[in-house]
């Protein structure tokens, strides 16, 4: 009765090849088969020839959302490899890249395109004007202070008056304040007969066709009322140029690899490398920055004061900032301390200059699309 009981070997070998084979069935096509795509015969779950998976997407929904969410978290691990090798190990994530070991970790286009997203996002929310914040502007200067309160308002506008019927003097009357800008001339331009105007008196240029002529008066005539528009509130100038940003940050990464490829010049490098460095060493910048503006953001929330260990902190982002660049270019470029730094500080400069242009572009490109 006990040997009868006990379970066949047999058996369980031949309920463990169903199984495989059930499960190989789901995965690897048949010999026959062939690709949907280019007609190819199959030899596993994609096509060696296109590369197209052999699983369709028309099934059954269950199946289909286990995929992709199979594939997020994929994506997600992934991200986070990147990202620690990233911020704790410089260079190391350029030099596992170039050397061809790529699947474990996220493209750097990818990487540069979320990194990016996150920190300009969060700039545009930081910067934003709070409630409790009123900007407040007179020609020629912006304050932002607390908001004040009606009755608070009303006690500054008597201050002032007070201030005069005390001190005003006897002698001879000031003179009168400028006459305020029309509405029709909001950039106060005056040429030829007198004020610009853009029916009596507009800009005509020869070279330029009527219909020509007549946008471009109606687009000094836009730009002047929105420029008006920005000395009583600069806030949409602001977030145009935080829009703007991005792209030139952009532009600016093939520059700064330029700027590597020069003074790298005798290694011998593809440019495609420096490139890759270069995005990396800006998806670090961007990563610290990130965390620097939540530590900011957090404490304004909480209304929490800056604490010495904090500072600390703080300041040690900053150093692993500037560090950071450093040790990772010294392992790349595989070269000494001193040449490193020297090449380091020269390619810092050049882009700095670079980024003061990009910024006044970014101002004028906002003025004129905002």
């Amino acid at each position: 009765m006990s040997d009868s009981a006990e379970p066949n070997p047999l058996e369980i070998a031949r309920a463990r090849k169903e199984c495989v084979e059930r499960r190989m069935q789901r995965w690897i096509p048949r010999l026959d088969e062939t690709c949907n795509n280019c007609g190819t015969r199959l030899l596993g779950p994609y096509c060696h020839a296109c590369g197209q998976p052999t699983k369709h997407f028309i099934r059954h929904i269950p199946s289909v959302l286990k995929d992709l969410m199979e594939g997020l978290f994929n994506i997600d691990s992934r991200i986070l490899r990147t990202l620690g090798t990233l911020m704790f190990r410089p260079g190391r994530l350029t030099m596992e890249y170039i050397a061809g070991r790529r699947a474990r970790y996220t493209a750097p286009l990818q990487l540069y395109l979320i990194v990016s997203v996150l920190l300009f996002v969060s700039l545009s929310w930081i910067t934003k004007v709070s409630n409790d914040l009123v900007l407040t502007t007179e020609p020629g200067e912006l304050s932002i202070g607390p908001k004040v309160t009606p009755a608070e308002a009303a006690v500054d506008d008597l201050k002032p008056m007070l201030a005069t019927q005390k001190t005003e003097p006897t002698g001879p009357a000031l003179p009168q304040e400028k006459k305020p800008i029309s509405d029709d001339n909001p950039l106060d331009i005056s040429f030829g007969n007198g004020p610009w105007h853009p029916l009596t008196n507009p800009i005509v240029i020869s070279a330029l066709s009527p219909e020509w002529n007549q946008r471009l008066n109606q687009h000094i005539a836009t730009q002047g009322t929105k420029l008006k528009a920005v000395s009583k509130d600069p806030r949409a100038l602001i977030e145009q140029s935080f829009k703007l940003a991005p792209y030139a940050m952009f532009f600016l990464m093939p520059l700064y690899a330029l700027l590597l490829a020069l003074v790298y010049v005798f290694k011998r490098r593809y440019y495609i490398e420096h490139l890759i460095f270069a995005v990396h060493m800006h998806c670090f910048s961007f990563v610290l920055q990130i965390v620097y503006l939540g530590i900011y953001e957090t404490q304004k929330l909480l209304d929490v004061a800056t604490s010495a260990p904090l500072a600390v902190f703080l300041s040690g982002l900053l150093f692993w900032q500037f560090f950071g660049h450093l040790w990772a270019q010294k392992r790349v470029y595989a070269q000494g301390w001193i040449m490193t730094s020297l090449k380091y500080f020269f390619v810092l400069l050049c882009y700095a200059l670079l980024a003061a242009f990009a910024v006044v572009g970014i101002v004028l490109a906002a003025v004129l699309t905002f």
